[in-house]
Order: C-alpha cells, then structure tokens, then sequence
C-alpha cells in the first residue's frame, strides 16, 4: 500500500480482500443502507404528519417550505397564547379579589349559601365558625377550588330562617372575608 488513493490487495488463505476492511463488510454495507432507508422513511413519516398538522401546507409540500410554515405557525400560536394570557390576567385581576354570596332559603328552617371568593388561608374554617356562631347547623358542604377562586355552597339549618338570621350569617361572612383579607394584604 502506497499513497492513500491506492488499495492494495490482501491475500489470506482463501480470500481476497482490500486491506484496512473486514471480511463482512458488504454484510455491514446492506445493514448500514437498511438502516439508513429506516431513517428515511421515518424522517418522511414524521414530516407528513407536521404538513397534516400545520393549517395551509401542502401534502406534497418541500421539506424546506414545510419546516418555514411550521416556524412561522409556532409563532402565531405563541403570540395567540400570550395574548390570550394577558387577557386571562387583566380579567382575573377583576375577579380575584371580590367575595359574592347568593344565598337561596325554603320555607322550612334551610337556606342554602353559595360562596365564591379568592382563595385564603383559613377562609374555610372561618366561614364554618360563622354557622356555628349563628348556631346554624351545617348539613352539607361542597368545596371547589381552581384557578385561585373557591367556590363552596353550604346548606344549613338556620334556627330562625327569617330574612334577618340569613342576612346576618351572609353580612358576617363577608366581614370575616374583608377582614382576611386586610390583614392578608
């Protein structure tokens, strides 16, 4: 073997073969191409599957022109998203920080409270002692939690169901939620 262009040939035995390669090289040859037609086919698949993905682009589009549509539909998915982030946040801030109470009573001793307020530490606790202030006995309770907002309905046995008794239970659970709230702040 001489300069590097150059193969010299090996005899060893009963085969003849280029030095520096392996005897089943053509074996590795076929697995190397089967693998790399492997490769080719999936690439293939995968980019069909973003052309079916991404809104305007053709099926028979370039890889080129598929990857530039992609980019650019990412990018107006981002923009969508952190506009609608920011809309979320000016409209959340409106509603995070009221209390409601909308309380609904039967003729018979029960009234039904439906709380929404922001979440607060304790807040449930005190919305409990306040029943039980009132000597309300609480029959059933259902607490919601998402997105920073509770939503909890109580329904209670209040001794006297006449407006003055439900309105002061409502009256002293947004106090205690106004005053949670001052000393949270």
């Amino acid at each position: 073997m001489e300069g590097r262009g150059k193969t010299a040939i090996v005899e060893d035995g009963s085969s003849v073969r280029k030095q520096g390669r392996p005897e089943n090289d053509d074996r590795g040859r076929l697995e190397g191409s089967k693998i790399d037609k492997l490769k080719r086919e999936n690439i293939a698949e995968l980019y069909s599957k973003l052309r079916s993905m991404v809104p305007g682009v053709c099926p028979k589009a370039p890889m080129a022109e598929t990857l530039q549509e992609a980019v650019l539909y990412i990018r107006s998915l981002e923009e969508e998203m952190a506009r609608l982030e920011k809309l979320k946040m000016s409209s959340g801030q409106l509603t995070t920080t009221s209390t409601s109470i909308s309380v609904h009573s039967s003729n018979s001793n029960l009234a039904c409270f439906a709380i929404t307020s922001p979440i607060r530490r304790n807040l449930v606790t005190d919305v409990i002692n306040v029943f039980d202030e009132h000597r309300a006995e609480i029959i059933t309770s259902h607490i919601v939690a998402h997105e920073g907002r509770m939503r909890m309905t109580v329904t209670a046995a209040v001794n006297d169901v006449d407006d003055r008794a439900v309105e002061k239970i409502k009256q002293d659970i947004l106090t205690v939620e106004s005053k949670r709230r001052v000393s949270i702040s």
